[in-house]
């Protein structure tokens, strides 16, 4: 293909990532989506990773970062979402787990919980309030018995008071 294309390649590549950070996979999509030579993408996406302008493992230490100061999450759900943004599994697996080593998973769930009590409607029946709490911690990717541990445990704490 000729210079041309190439250079007209990276300027799209530069420009979308001007816009916003991608990974690789996502930019690589994006990028042969609109090009269609492959092996031109990938020779412009090699070209921006040693050049330090296209990092998977920044990117998911970034994501990871955004994603527990919205609200916090199991690494399963965290290493969904890195993958659903086109982090390779291995890297996301492993920048999950270094960022959340020293997090208390139990305190985080207790926590998300109580807050979510406390925004509900008194009137709600207590199974409403588990079903209720129990999805949206099933939805950051907590499992069962954390779930039902925490959930039996507040609702008991918290029987006698009106939320």
């Amino acid at each position: 293909m000729p210079t041309t294309t190439r250079n007209s390649i990276k300027r799209d590549a530069l420009r979308r990532l001007g816009r916003r950070a991608m990974s690789c996979g996502k930019l690589r999509d994006a990028l042969v989506k609109r090009w269609s030579d492959v092996d031109e993408v990938n020779e412009v996406i090699a070209e921006l990773e040693r050049a330090g302008l296209l990092n998977d493992r920044k990117f998911a230490q970034e994501a990871i970062r955004q994603e527990l100061a919205k609200s916090p999450a199991a690494n399963r759900a965290l290493v969904r979402r890195l993958k659903l943004l086109g982090v390779d599994e291995t890297i996301a697996r492993e920048e999950v787990e270094l960022a959340t080593e020293d997090r208390d998973l139990r305190g985080d769930a207790r926590a998300f919980a109580e807050r979510r009590l406390r925004a509900m409607s008194p009137k709600l029946t207590d199974e409403a309030k588990v079903r209720r709490l129990s999805a949206a911690l099933a939805r950051r990717g907590f499992d069962y018995e954390l779930i039902r541990d925490i959930t039996s445990g507040l609702l008991n704490e918290h029987a006698h008071e009106d939320y």
